[in-house]
């Protein structure tokens, strides 16, 4: 049996994972609020606060894996928020370590980004290019790596890419939520500027498997590994991809437009899933043409009701 510590339960990755919670793991999921699912005899829920002056670091005690997902995500959140993205992400994640040490927790996951890398570095991003952060969610995430690479602890840092799917937690800013939300509900996809703009896509499944992987696998001990599929597609092609599928699957075209941008969108991130596949070649992801139709059917469900 592992024991594990699970932040951010309630959020998008944690949810996802406590859906369908590995075999032989008893979980505890700390948070301000407890995850919006069916209560499940492995997960207990302890309400509490990583960032609250009374935090007690004995919450941690008895459990063998730490794995941390609770923080404040994205350039804009931390853009417009920069205080509570540097006690979510910087200052919870500094007294997790200590708890970790105090108590000889075995491994801490830390969930990272590759935001990390920043502009400096030319894509596909390589776990060994240095850490170049150009604003504050990747500057944030970077300071805690370096903290848990330098305190002793058995850690793996996971630099995940774009996630997109079902969760509990989902972020309203996705852009393949509101894609595929408005062509289910016969609306334009908007693309601010010319849709060039390449990211890295992943289905949040995928992202939960891999983190059951890693969690207590030997091979991850000290490691840090890029989670994402590798391969960019653009917000044009996106958009085109998920026009496809509406119409393949209700016999409707979808109808792109575009917007005036409102800064250049000339971006291009992804990164290289070497490190990974090179360890766990026995795992493989979901194409994306397929996890695209799976939470297209999801999302049907949800807003018309299952069978339709």
């Amino acid at each position: 049996m592992v024991r594990v510590f699970l932040t951010g339960g309630s959020g998008y990755l944690g949810s996802t994972l406590l859906s369908s919670p590995p075999r032989g793991w008893k979980i505890v999921a700390y948070g301000r609020n407890p995850p919006a699912l069916p209560s499940r005899p492995e997960v207990r829920f302890v309400p509490g606060d990583l960032t609250a002056r009374e935090w007690n670091p004995d919450a941690v005690k008895g459990c063998d894996v730490i794995l941390h997902l609770a923080g404040l995500k994205g350039r804009d959140a931390c853009a417009d928020h920069p205080l509570d993205a540097v006690e979510l992400n910087v200052l919870a994640t500094h007294r997790l370590i200590f708890a970790a040490l105090e108590h000889g927790v075995r491994r801490f996951v830390f969930a990272s980004s590759y935001w990390v890398y920043g502009a400096r570095n030319d894509p596909p991003y390589r776990e060994e290019m240095p850490v170049a952060p150009d604003e504050l969610y990747g500057f944030t995430k970077a300071v805690s790596e370096m903290e848990l690479e330098g305190s002793g602890l058995d850690y793996t840092i996971l630099r995940f890419a774009n996630l997109f799917g079902q969760g509990t937690g989902r972020g309203r800013e996705e852009v393949v939520f509101h894609f595929i939300t408005n062509a289910l509900r016969r609306t334009p996809l908007f693309i601010d500027g010319d849709g060039l703009q390449e990211l890295d896509f992943l289905g949040v499944r995928d992202a939960a498997r891999a983190l059951a992987l890693l969690a207590d696998d030997p091979r991850a001990s000290r490691q840090v590994f890029n989670i994402g599929s590798g391969s960019p597609v653009s917000i044009a092609d996106l958009a085109s991809r998920i026009g496809s599928l509406a119409r393949e699957m209700h016999g409707r075209e979808a109808v792109i437009e575009h917007r005036p941008a409102a800064a250049s969108e000339g971006t291009r991130r992804f990164v290289s899933m070497d490190g990974f596949r090179g360890t766990f070649p026995e795992m493989a992801f979901t194409p994306l043409d397929e996890a695209l139709r799976e939470y297209m059917e999801v999302r049907e469900a949800e807003l018309h009701g299952p069978g339709r």
